[in-house]
Parts: C-alpha cells; structure tokens; sequence
C-alpha cells in the first residue's frame, strides 16, 4: 500500500512523463517520446511509459460519447472527462492527454 505522498509523488512523476512522452509544449504537434521519459526518470521509465500509452487509451473511451462537430468543445470534454477520473494528474498533463487525443481525432 502506498502512502499519500507516495501518491502525490507517483502522481507528479506521471504528469511530468505525459508531457514530456507527448512533448506538449515543445512539439507543434503530439507524437511519442518515451525517450525523453527514459532520459527523466531512468529506470522507472517503462513503468511510466505503460502508464503514458494506458492513459492515452483511455482519452478514447472519454471521447466515445463527445460531440465532435466543435473542435473546442471535443477538447474540453475530453479534458473534463480526464481530470474527473484522475485527480492526481496536474492541469499541464491533462492539457497534454487531451491535446494528443484533439491532434489524432482530426
């Protein structure tokens, strides 16, 4: 069992692997980078990794009911979706997640 702050730092250590797996912020558009997770976190990069693409998976199921006739509004309900199952996800991660689901969806 973990304790909370285990948590809090599982939780941080994904949100920061998420980004940097899809390069929000650095990238003009999503793509993966499990080399920059790696370069982060050594070896608990695969772990992280896995997390990364499960995540990414579950964008889908988010989006499965979304009404995609508005970019702008896919994008928020997907990133609605996501903070409400994963509280533990900072806002930039969930921005990413959504940003890499927006990107592939078009």
């Amino acid at each position: 069992m973990t304790t909370p702050g285990e948590v809090a730092t599982w939780g941080g250590d994904l949100s920061q692997a998420i980004v940097r797996y899809v390069g929000h912020g650095e990238s003009s558009y999503p793509r993966e980078r499990p080399e920059s997770v790696a370069q982060a976190f050594g070896p608990r990069s695969s772990g992280l990794v896995d997390d990364v693409r499960a995540l990414l998976r579950e964008t889908e199921e988010c989006a499965a009911d979304v009404d995609r006739t508005d970019a702008g509004d896919s994008f928020r309900a997907v990133r609605a979706a996501m903070v409400a199952r994963h509280p533990e996800l900072d806002d930039e991660a969930v921005r990413a997640l959504a940003w890499a689901w927006s990107y592939g969806d078009r």
